[in-house]
């Protein structure tokens, strides 16, 4: 075991090595932070190159066995740096400070976070695209659902090329929100490169495709509130039926009288919103009351201030976070309030939030926390980092919409869909 896990370490790139995140004791386990430079031409965009931040925490338990798995944060533009230092990752950073995660996801993995697709930047950002062999950042990144793929699966082939003990073993994709589309094309990507009788015991050597490491170890992928709805070239997330879900939780949840919730059920004729029925639903909305987005029992007080300081209801900020998830965007006005709002990149969604409450932000801890903590200078430094915001984040949901693509890919990967009962985001 020890010789191996030498051979494993001597193999990565020891510049990207990190001796010790700020702010944490030195972790039981090898940290690497930096850039992963990929290069062109691509397919299905312009870029000469792509220079993606990426953070490799090796697994606690068993580096030279245990699976590769990569996590991806939605948006679109969302930072996978929150699934590492907000969720799911060994380091944690919130407004209580730093601690670590004790059931962290690399006690039995591999971990892999890249910053993908380059550009992204909600809550903070360091990768970027370059469109000329100078690598200057290019001022924008621009991105679809299936050029986002492309991308992420040759990112993956440099990852391999800079850690090439890891590139024979077995990969999962996981994500969260719109990760739910992202992953899926990905996959989707990857998989059109194996032998069309529907092998997945392929030999690296015997795929055909720009991605071949990445199509013979795919053994599978996880979503976790995915978005899913849509058709071939239009993307719905969360489905024609939001509003019937959130009234059906809101009264599963004891949070709604049952008088109103069957007076929706007799005006509204799902999933058409008429003036009436919308009245009744933002009715419905204020008896639930201000609360975090993500967790509908947590009664977060920046939210409840955010509501005063804007003017706005509870049931405007979630459809204006909803709104970067759909390729026509979702109205966030009321039928009173009248209006339509266009699709937003996630960034541009949180800065009109901001502006509308004066700069106070409507968001429940993490998001904010992991941003100042990434834009300290000694955290750059540790982590190998330049800048953050070299390329702004452009990207449009073009679609296939993900449910499209499982019938496919259930034939050739082991896939797990999985869902909060508490969450309304999504």
């Amino acid at each position: 075991m020890l010789p191996v896990f030498s051979s494993l370490a001597h193999a990565a790139p020891a510049a990207d090595l990190v001796d010790q995140v700020p702010g944490f004791a030195k972790a039981p386990f090898k940290v690497y932070s930096g850039y992963l430079t990929v290069p062109g031409p691509f397919v299905q965009s312009p870029y000469a190159s792509l220079h993606i931040h990426y953070e490799f925490h090796e697994s606690q338990r068993s580096p030279s066995s245990d699976p590769l798995v990569t996590w991806h944060q939605g948006g679109p533009g969302g930072s996978s740096l929150y699934g590492q230092y907000g969720e799911m990752g060994y380091f944690q950073v919130d407004s209580n400070g730093t601690h670590t995660n004790p059931v962290a996801w690399n006690r039995v993995a591999n971990m892999l976070y890249l910053e993908s697709p380059a550009g992204s930047d909600d809550p903070i950002g360091f990768s970027y695209c370059s469109k000329d062999a100078s690598g200057t950042p290019a001022l924008a990144c621009s991105w679809n659902d299936t050029s986002q793929a492309e991308a992420y699966a040759h990112t993956l082939e440099a990852f391999y090329d800079a850690f090439p003990a890891y590139s024979s073993h077995p990969l999962y994709l996981t994500g969260e929100s719109y990760a739910g589309q992202y992953v899926p094309n990905i996959a989707n990507f990857i998989v059109q490169q194996l032998p069309s009788d529907g092998s997945r015991s392929v030999p690296v050597g015997l795929v055909e495709g720009p991605t071949p490491r990445a199509a013979a170890n795919l053994k599978g992928f996880a979503v976790g509130n995915a978005c899913w709805g849509g058709s071939e070239n239009e993307v719905n997330c969360n489905g024609p039926n939001s509003e019937q879900n959130d009234i059906d939780m809101y009264f599963g949840k004891g949070l709604v009288a049952k008088p109103l919730y069957e007076e929706v059920y007799k005006t509204c004729e799902f999933p058409k919103i008429s003036i009436k029925c919308d009245a009744l639903l933002a009715e419905a909305s204020a008896q639930v009351g201000p609360h975090n987005v993500y967790d509908i029992y947590d009664n977060c007080p920046n939210t409840n201030e955010w509501l005063r300081r804007s003017g706005k209801t509870m049931r405007y900020l979630l459809k204006a976070l909803r709104a970067p998830m759909s390729t026509r965007g979702v109205n966030t006005n009321t039928a009173e309030e009248g209006g339509a709002a266009p699709s937003k990149s996630m960034q541009q969604t949180r800065s009109d939030l901001l502006a509308l409450s004066g700069g106070y932000d409507w968001s429940c801890d993490g998001l904010d926390a992991m941003a100042t903590f990434f834009r300290r200078d000694d955290v750059q430094k540790a982590m190998h980092l330049g800048k953050p915001g070299r390329s702004r984040f452009e990207y449009r949901s073009s679609g296939p919409a993900s449910i499209t693509l499982y019938p496919s890919l259930v034939k050739k990967l082991r896939i797990l869909i999985y869902n909060g009962d508490s969450d309304r985001y999504e």
